[in-house]
């Protein structure tokens, strides 16, 4: 074929924007005379989809709008007859990139079973005797852009073992859940690290070159700069810049903090910097300038009272602060039933009932609406706004409860404008007419009736700040 580009990975799966739409870019060459053209079908529902090319001299970019689903892809050129084309594929649904520690990590319980899911290396499963080989591959980088998919094919297969130590945890029955319920690809990119904390990825954000005793342990290494090796933020951010900018993020869900110091309100503001230094970096560094982050809240359950008090409260006042972040879910009241591996009763890592359960509570925390609503679009995802344009934050999903709110704001929240001054109106009427008609002396009246436009305008003012902060 005279065709030249570069092989796409297998089964990559591109973020829906708030409209449900996937954004995806195909770029080749045509390297002689002939003409060049992109064969595009939903593989679900077998509809061939129209590709328009723009040609510059031999070069040839297909960008395509296209909602959730599943599709493949071919090249065919006009000099080429004869040969079976290789076909491609592709995904849009949902991307989320995971951060944190051991229980982010989360090795070895179940595997997902959806053949839409997509669990990328973790990067730890199955590398803990060689970490110290791995960190410094290719110049402290960690892994090459392409090595995320290394085994790609295989892994789109479903075979269970090489799934080991990758599609595993409660990120796979999470994503098995989203999968099934909103009928689309779910891709997970695993960059979380067993036994490190939001201190050690927000001193590498901000390039403060540190040392941690647990690293020492790894092939008997001393003073085993984690900076250097580009462990564990570097990564991460590794990610974003070479993936999340091509096919966009749904967000970053963030499962740390319980291997940080929040025993008095200094450590527990330095808590509530460096998640927000992590935050601000990744975003900056990446060009990913609106990427959602949803944080759990979460504390080991052994730590103090104090501890864990602070802790929750940093989690709050990170979600409350940083446009684009939401609160995720509440794993730190969850039983020591739920915890605990093998030969340790008392530990607070999730067992394989953990597991399902912190999965299933992802899952319903993650519903489409939720998701469509904090993801801004991929294109807008790419723009940094203009300095001293305000960023706006898009509005939490509320989440209907069986018990009704019948508060007086809860009534009067459910009023418009129109509504409102009906009522002013009617009021007004009425006492006007028991004034004109003399029904009661002139001064009682009078009372009446200006209390009447005190009540109309209450209304009308309190609906209006009603209004506003449902707007915000």
């Amino acid at each position: 074929m005279a065709l030249t580009y570069n092989t796409p990975p297998a089964n990559e799966v591109y973020a829906m924007d708030s409209n449900g739409m996937g954004h995806i870019e195909i770029k080749f060459t045509e390297t002689t005379t002939g003409t060049a053209s992109v064969v595009l079908k939903n593989t679900e529902t077998n509809a061939v989809i129209p590709v328009t090319l723009t040609k510059n001299g031999n070069n040839y970019t297909a960008n395509l709008t296209l909602p959730k689903g599943l599709y493949e892809y071919y090249f065919v050129d006009s000099l080429v007859t004869n040969n079976t084309p290789t076909k491609y594929n592709l995904g849009v649904g949902y991307v989320f990139v995971i951060v944190g520690h051991s229980l982010a990590s989360s090795n070895g319980e179940q595997h997902a079973t959806d053949s839409r899911v997509r669990i990328y290396n973790n990067y730890q499963a199955h590398v803990d005797a060689d970490w110290k080989t791995l960190a410094k591959y290719s110049g402290g980088t960690y892994r090459k852009a392409t090595d995320i998919y290394a085994a790609a094919a295989a892994v789109a297969g479903n075979v269970s073992n090489l799934y080991d130590g990758f599609q595993v945890g409660p990120w796979s029955k999470m994503a098995d859940l989203i999968a099934t319920r909103d009928n689309c690809p779910v891709a997970i990119i695993n960059t979380a690290m067993g036994g490190s904390s939001v201190k050690m990825w927000a001193d590498e954000a901000a390039q403060r070159p540190f040392v941690h005793g647990f690293a020492a342990s790894i092939a008997g290494v001393e003073d085993y700069n984690l900076y250097n090796s580009g462990i564990p933020y570097f990564h991460f951010e590794n990610v974003l810049k070479t993936f999340g900018k091509r096919t966009g993020v749904s967000a970053v869900l963030v499962q740390h903090g319980e291997n940080d110091d929040a025993s008095d309100s200094v450590k527990m503001n330095e808590l509530i910097g460096n998640y927000k230094t992590i935050i601000d970096t990744a975003r900056n560094n990446s060009g990913l300038f609106r990427m959602p982050f949803v944080i759990a809240k979460s504390a080991w359950l052994t730590e103090s009272a104090i501890s864990i008090q602070n802790k929750l409260q940093a989690i709050d006042s990170v979600t409350a602060t940083n446009d684009f972040t939401h609160f995720g879910i509440d794993t730190h009241t969850l039983p020591q039933t739920l915890r605990g591996q093998p030969n340790n009763a008392g530990d607070g890592h999730w067992n394989p009932a953990g597991s399902q359960e912190v999965g299933r509570m992802w899952a319903e925390r993650l519903t489409a609406n939720f998701l469509l609503t904090i993801n801004n679009g991929v294109s807008t995802l790419k723009v940094k706004p203009p300095e001293g344009e305000p960023i706006t934050e898009p509005p939490e999903e509320v989440v209907e409860t069986g018990n009704s709110n019948t508060t007086t704001m809860a009534i009067l929240a459910k009023l418009n404008w129109t509504a409102a001054a009906i009522i002013a109106a009617v009021v007004g009427g009425i006492f006007f007419g028991l004034r004109y008609f003399k029904v009661f002396k002139k001064i009682t009246n009078a009372i009446i009736f200006i209390g009447s436009l005190i009540v109309g305008f209450t209304y009308l003012t309190i609906n209006y700040f009603v209004n506003q902060k449902r707007q915000v």
